[in-house]
């Protein structure tokens, strides 16, 4: 199983939708751990907000993982 997630489905500081999922909620006994690493989605991508009328550079939202996990020979 490859996927790619946000840590933080919808942080607390940017609320895209309202759930509480994260990064503990994909880990189980029932996948062995293949592949884990830190995807760049955000390396180069700052965009801009305004705040208190001035044009600020805007932190990027919660960084993204990548994993690769296999089904568990005990499952």
């Amino acid at each position: 199983i490859y996927m790619s997630k946000r840590f933080i489905s919808s942080p607390w500081f940017e609320k895209t939708y309202d759930t509480s999922i994260n990064i503990l909620n994909y880990l189980s006994n029932k996948f062995n751990l293949i592949y884990f690493d830190i995807l760049p989605l955000h390396i180069n991508l700052q965009s801009n907000i305004k705040v208190n009328g001035k044009i600020k550079k805007r932190a990027p939202s919660s960084n993204y993982f990548e994993i690769i996990m296999k089904k568990s020979e005990a499952f």
